[in-house]
């Protein structure tokens, strides 16, 4: 393993948690922060490989 790969898994998990969060506590802004997070991940993904 790789920092690359430690930087990938830590903000998939920041995205994870704000998604959970965000629907748990009924707050919209948390959810699409946590689908912003994912949708960067998706485009930026070669680069953290």
């Amino acid at each position: 393993m790789n920092i690359r790969w430690a930087m990938l898994v830590a903000v998939f998990s920041i995205s994870l948690a704000l998604i959970t969060g965000g629907i748990i506590k009924g707050a919209y802004e948390l959810v699409l922060a946590g689908v912003g997070l994912g949708i960067f991940l998706y485009v930026t993904r070669n680069y953290f490989k």
